[in-house]
């Protein structure tokens, strides 16, 4: 019997190898549905408002009342996606030391598995393919981050795969250059991950 790739493996297999192209945002993003596929728009435009200010504040170095913030939106609507996604960010912002502060990548897995159409095929709104992009995005920094830990140094390899992976993703509903990216770190397309760390360097 013939083996069939995953939509996730052949995009792997396609960055290993050289896509001809990769999904463009626009095949998978219908504009006219409702921004969060949970929550009602009119709550949406609330936690919007919210999680501009929770920025603002982070910005200007109130880092702990902006996690407040976010921490108070989960707890008022567990399956609203955007906000896992924000409260990882603010946390690597108040922790830039570790490369994984505790819950970055379990908000970040949430962020990804609400934003998610709920059946295959399904096209998603702008507002969550910006989370899956910004998630898998934030996701590729942690890895990377975490493959340069001298304690993770048997797992170094695995984890720049892992940061490759996450790059592609981004791509998928976010832009080329994440995709490029993620041909940089990849062991298999020899080239140098330090160019990719550079390039990252912004976001971690």
């Amino acid at each position: 019997m013939n083996s069939v790739l995953s939509a996730h493996d052949q995009r792997i297999l396609d960055t290993i190898l050289g896509p001809n192209d990769i999904l463009a945002p626009r095949k998978l993003i219908d504009e006219s549905r409702r921004p969060d596929q949970w929550v009602p728009t009119e709550q949406v435009e609330k936690y919007v408002l919210l999680e501009a200010n929770a920025r603002e504040l982070a910005q200007n170095n109130e880092i702990e009342k902006a996690l407040g913030i976010f921490d108070k939106i989960i707890t008022d609507s567990p399956l609203y996606a955007s906000a896992y996604n924000n409260r990882a960010q603010t946390k690597r912002l108040l922790y830039p030391d570790e490369a994984a502060p505790e819950g970055v990548i379990s908000d970040l897995k949430m962020a990804i598995k609400l934003s998610q159409p709920k059946a295959a095929l399904l096209q998603i709104s702008k507002m969550q393919a910006l989370v899956l992009h910004n998630s898998y995005f934030q996701l590729a920094a942690v890895y990377l981050a975490q493959s340069k830990l001298p304690e993770n140094w048997e797992k170094a390899w695995s984890l720049h795969m892992k940061s490759s992976e996450m790059m592609v993703e981004a791509s998928v509903y976010g832009d080329h250059m994440s995709a490029a990216i993620g041909k940089i770190v990849n062991p298999y397309a020899q080239l140098n991950a330090e160019t990719f760390e550079t390039m990252m360097k912004p976001f971690y």
